[in-house]
């Protein structure tokens, strides 16, 4: 389904037309895993995920690492996240030395876009919302992990931005842009996504808190109509380990895999699948 300029064209596979920025770094994701890269030639991939980085380059600009691409929709901060997640990662895979300025830019482009509060949303700069943020801290974790430079106010922001949408019992449940209250949880994707940020700043797993998320991630259950929720809780549960993970996946797989279409792909499901498309439905399964 990749085009012949190297994108995935998202709404030819149904999702909401101009985020073909995020179809293709969902798509890169998707190969970056199976052990494809562009460097590599003698991957059986390699011309795609190259097409595909080289693609995704040209949509960003050198100087200011925005990755949101030349028409930006009024959502796009959503690309910016997936797109420097997806950069950082041919990096952290490769370690091209022609990848580390611009992994390195669209990092700050992200801290820079951080509200005083240390979340993000669909604009730079504006009060942060758990689904966005979720995308820019796994990019900054990833990031780091690969050698890129986060500032230490930027994680000190995201801190701030999680006790600010945390709640319940023991502070172990999530909402979407604020507490969901005391003894009173979140959905379950904010949740899993809360719970997998967390997790990503290091917060202890044996915690009250950790174990009040572990426990509302256990009781929600993975849920095969669900791909955004299915793909943070295969996250937050993996993070986990322990019983949450061995019963989450002893139920993931067969049901993905029985949900698989002939031909490879997977539609997406829940709340904002119709947004997403069969590439990026497909990539978040082959994720999981």
């Amino acid at each position: 389904t990749q085009e012949e300029d190297g994108r995935w064209d998202i709404a030819k596979t149904g999702g909401a037309g101009g985020h073909d920025v995020a179809a293709t770094a969902f798509a890169l994701l998707a190969f970056y895993g199976r052990g494809e890269t562009h460097l590599d030639p003698d991957c059986q991939y390699h011309d795609a995920v190259k097409r595909g980085l080289d693609w995704l380059l040209g949509q960003g600009n050198a100087a200011t690492g925005d990755l949101r691409g030349p028409t930006p929709q009024s959502n796009a901060m959503y690309d910016q996240g997936i797109a420097s997640l997806a950069l950082v990662e041919a990096y952290g895979v490769t370690k091209d030395t022609e990848l580390r300025s611009r992994a390195q830019a669209a990092i700050d482009f992200i801290s820079e876009s951080q509200h005083e509060e240390g979340g993000w949303r669909y604009q730079p700069n504006q009060r942060g919302d758990l689904s966005v943020s979720g995308w820019m801290i796994m990019a900054l974790a990833s990031g780091e992990m690969s050698g890129i430079q986060v500032p230490k106010k930027t994680w000190d922001g995201v801190a701030n931005f999680l006790s600010i949408v945390r709640g319940g019992k023991d502070g172990g449940s999530y909402g979407y842009t604020d507490s969901p209250g005391k003894n009173s949880s979140g959905s379950r994707a904010m949740n899993a996504v809360g719970f997998f940020c967390a997790q990503l700043t290091g917060a202890s797993p044996n915690s009250a808190k950790a174990f009040e998320s572990a426990l509302l991630v256990e009781q929600a259950g993975f849920n095969l109509d669900d791909i955004y929720y299915a793909y943070y809780g295969t996250l937050a549960a993996y993070q986990h380990q322990g019983p949450v993970w061995k019963k989450w996946i002893g139920e993931m797989q067969p049901a993905f895999l029985g949900a698989q279409a002939a031909d490879g792909s997977w539609a997406p499901t829940g709340q904002h699948g119709n947004a997403m498309g069969k590439v990026i439905g497909t990539a978040l399964v082959s994720l999981c």
